[in-house]
């Protein structure tokens, strides 16, 4: 029998709330299956971003947990700052730290400290592109190891949203951290319809993918297909 998957997202969840500069995102998805397998997967995120003139702070917290055959393969907790400031017309420096902790595959505490430069590559009122080019360290403790990794990173991203029509817009995301020994790659790419003034329709998908790590169906990435019902308040 052929695995089913389903991949759903809880609305009332979902949400964007807006004051002034400051926004929260939350998304929360799942896949499960049935049949020879049985797997079950959970995602849950919540952005945040504060802006203040030439400051913009990015909080990101990712929590996901996957099982096969009732076994705990990745139970992984991430949590991402980026700050940056902008400086003359289209250049700016910014800032990236991330911690990231996944016990069932050995990891006790990965730190990421990243610092760069990023060029907005156009922005007018149907399109919004920057590009990001940092270099910093990825430090590494293992359970089954006492002693630490670390190893020289260098960053890469391209971002941008496009309105495809007055009402319909698309979000596009790709970094990777490049190390020695493994390339980690996030996408996230989602298409977003207005319904109301405050209220907004997307659906969207992120994938993470990193050549080191190897799950135990014999994949090396997971990702979530979700469907987003977002209000605005002010």
């Amino acid at each position: 029998m052929k695995s089913v998957v389903y991949s759903a997202v809880a609305a009332s969840l979902l949400g964007n709330l807006a004051w002034a500069q400051f926004t929260i995102d939350t998304e929360v998805g799942g896949s499960f299956s049935h049949g020879n397998s049985k797997d079950r997967s959970f995602i849950g995120t919540a952005d945040m971003r504060y802006q203040l003139k030439r400051f913009q702070h990015d909080i990101g917290f990712e929590l996901f947990r996957s099982e096969s055959a009732e076994v705990v393969t990745s139970d992984r907790t991430t949590i991402e700052y980026q700050g940056r400031i902008s400086f003359l017309q289209q250049g700016y420096a910014f800032g990236i730290v991330e911690l990231e902790r996944d016990p069932p595959a050995d990891v006790r505490q990965r730190v990421t400290g990243i610092a760069g430069l990023g060029r907005v590559l156009s922005s007018n009122r149907t399109s919004d592109w920057e590009a990001e080019l940092g270099y910093g360290t990825k430090t590494t403790a293992l359970f089954s190891d006492t002693s630490t990794q670390e190893e020289p990173v260098t960053y890469l991203a391209l971002k941008g949203m496009q309105h495809l029509t007055e009402t319909v817009k698309l979000k596009f995301k790709l970094s990777s951290k490049v190390a020695s020994d493994n390339v980690a790659t996030k996408g996230q790419f989602s298409v977003q319809t207005s319904l109301g003034e405050r209220t907004a329709l997307s659906v969207g998908y992120k994938i993470r993918h990193n050549t080191e790590i190897t799950g135990s169906l014999g994949e090396k990435f997971d990702g979530v297909l979700s469907v987003t019902l977002s209000q605005r308040l002010k």
